[in-house]
């Protein structure tokens, strides 16, 4: 048995390794990088911040499903279907794939970048087919894709992303940090700052969050525990339960849902019933909003 799974795994990292190439790696000198722009029309994006290493771009081709066979020429296929480029202008790092004209139908090949640039740059990040991470970045952080999923870590300054396809997931990071998905759930792990998060299929998590929260999903259940209530959250689900945990402190209140539970330990003046919570804890603070049309709506205390 122990053979059997041993074999399986090499069969695995060999197909890996002929379905998955880096054809081309270009070098920088780091203190001259300070805006990033990368597109690919068919592949994944991953940007890591780093002042001990020079800047790069590597360029990974894939095999896209099974149009080709594992020994097929990834590179030849490459300079065939895209036009690929990679220059560094006016402190502007740019990577690019376009397929080449006339060459509009399905591709049998993608184009990853994998690139390197100091952690304080700026960065504007699209791909039509893959998903996107960044890692260890200050400054103003705009990227997109269409059909994958997002992932930052360690980020600072002004985020804003968006999938139409997949899910996202936020950690360590603080800003204003906006995030939007069409299909997928948000996952937030000690993020803070003005965040404004939204998904049309999907539910929301948040843990050790802190500052102001507006979080909306259409079709999920939305969890949130804050580090500390520095500001104001607002939270809100068409198909699912809401749950909330914050410190204790002094809050006002305005809670909806088919089901509103409170913590009965707590100093509450207001009007409440089965359904409905309005009004001040411990005499009014900072301002938790929270429904939904289908759920309950839940508020405890660390």
């Amino acid at each position: 048995m122990k053979r059997f799974i041993q074999t399986t795994l090499l069969l695995l990292l060999v197909q890996v390794s002929f379905g998955q190439k880096m054809v081309r790696k270009e070098t920088f000198q780091n203190s001259k990088i300070k805006d990033l722009e990368v597109s690919t029309s068919a592949g994944a994006i991953k940007v890591t911040g780093s002042n001990n290493q020079p800047g790069s771009v590597e360029v990974w081709v894939s095999r896209n499903g099974n149009l080709l066979n594992s020994s097929a020429d990834l590179e030849k296929l490459l300079h065939e279907e895209y036009d690929v480029v990679i220059q560094l202008e006016s402190g502007k790092l740019t990577a690019s794939a376009k397929r080449k004209k006339g060459n509009n139908g399905n591709s049998s090949v993608s184009v990853a970048f994998y690139v390197t640039v100091p952690e304080s740059v700026n960065s504007n990040l699209s791909t039509s087919g893959g998903s996107i991470q960044l890692n260890a970045l200050n400054g103003k952080q705009t990227f997109r894709t269409s059909g994958g999923s997002l992932q930052i870590k360690s980020l600072a300054g002004n985020i804003s992303g968006k999938t139409s396809g997949g899910s996202i997931t936020a950690s360590n990071s603080q800003g204003d940090i906006q995030l939007n998905t069409s299909g997928g759930s948000i996952n937030l792990d000690n993020c803070s700052g003005n965040i404004r998060i939204a998904t049309s299929g999907g539910s929301i998590n948040g843990k050790n969050v802190e500052g102001l929260v507006d979080a909306h999903t259409s079709g999920g259940s939305i969890t949130m525990d804050m580090k500390r209530m520095s500001d104001d959250i607002t939270l809100a689900t068409s198909g699912g339960s809401v749950k909330i945990k914050v410190p204790e402190g002094k809050y006002n209140v305005d809670l909806k849902g088919s089901r509103v539970n409170l913590p009965s330990a707590q100093n509450f003046s207001g009007r409440s019933n089965r359904s409905l919570a309005q009004g001040a804890i411990n005499g009014g603070g900072k301002k938790i909003d929270a429904r939904t049309s289908s759920g309950s709506v839940s508020l405890d205390f660390y």
